[in-house]
């Protein structure tokens, strides 16, 4: 440590646990939509290796984008638009 430049090393030593893996994934509450059609929007597979990317992919797979398996009917969204000489106006857009 150099207390007169206010600097310190640090060094990490990491030791790895063990790998992790996917279990059971249960379905449940779906009242509109078929348990095949989530498990087929599942990125991984019983058993895989634990990866966060594929959790937020499969996110993105269920209610991310085109496709997606909200039920909630998609209501347009308020947006600013910018009028010449005036402040902002709020307008109905279809989409997300």
């Amino acid at each position: 440590m150099d207390r007169d430049q206010r600097r310190a090393t640090v060094r990490f030593k990491l030791a790895l646990g063990p790998l992790t893996t996917f279990g059971k994934t249960e379905i449940l509450g779906l009242d509109r939509i078929g348990e095949s059609t989530v498990r087929s929007r599942l990125a991984w597979e019983e058993g895989d290796p634990f990866d966060p990317d594929l959790v937020e992919k499969t996110e993105g797979l269920l209610f991310g984008g085109e496709g997606r398996l909200d039920d909630q009917p998609q209501r347009p969204r308020p947006a600013r638009r910018r009028l010449a000489g005036q402040g902002s106006a709020r307008g109905q857009v279809e989409g997300r």
